[in-house]
């Protein structure tokens, strides 16, 4: 929901040389940012045993999810990435890869990943629960350690 708002405006009309004044009343609602929560990305990193660099990669590409939970990877895009972070071209394509075998990032087809949405998630909390469980994958915590499996 959000704020509803109303507000009286005066307006002047004139007619046949007299001034009428007449009030219009107009509203409308304030949308409401919905909750959210500050995402430690070096933290989620390190518990996953990537190195600064993949976190990087990391952020530029949850910059880039759409409400479906997916990124899709044109070639141009990659090349934005590159230059973004710094990093070489084939370089971003190996984060890819350790991001994938960690399971933060599952890769759906050539160039469209989808974020893991026990970790990340755009769009309505119903959404993202229901991709939870479409994702098919078990939590494990283990020595300090968690992992997807």
């Amino acid at each position: 929901m959000g704020k509803k708002i109303s507000q009286i405006l005066e307006k002047s009309v004139f007619e046949a040389g007299k001034l009428k004044k007449t009030e219009i009343e107009t509203s409308y609602v304030l949308s409401i940012e919905d909750d959210y929560i500050k995402l430690y990305l070096r933290t989620i990193s390190f518990l996953h045993d990537l190195e600064g660099s993949v976190s990087k990669t990391l952020t530029e590409l949850l910059k880039r999810v759409n409400y479906d939970n997916k990124i899709v990877l044109a070639p141009m895009i990659k090349d934005e990435i590159s230059k973004a972070i710094g990093l070489k071209k084939n370089t971003v394509e190996h984060h890819l890869t350790k991001l994938c075998k960690s399971k933060l990032l599952i890769k759906e087809a050539t160039n469209v990943f989808k974020v893991n949405t026990f970790l990340f998630g755009r769009g309505k909390w119903k959404d993202i629960e229901k991709n939870r469980r479409e994702l098919g994958i078990n939590i494990v915590f283990e020595e300090g350690k968690i992992s997807f499996h």
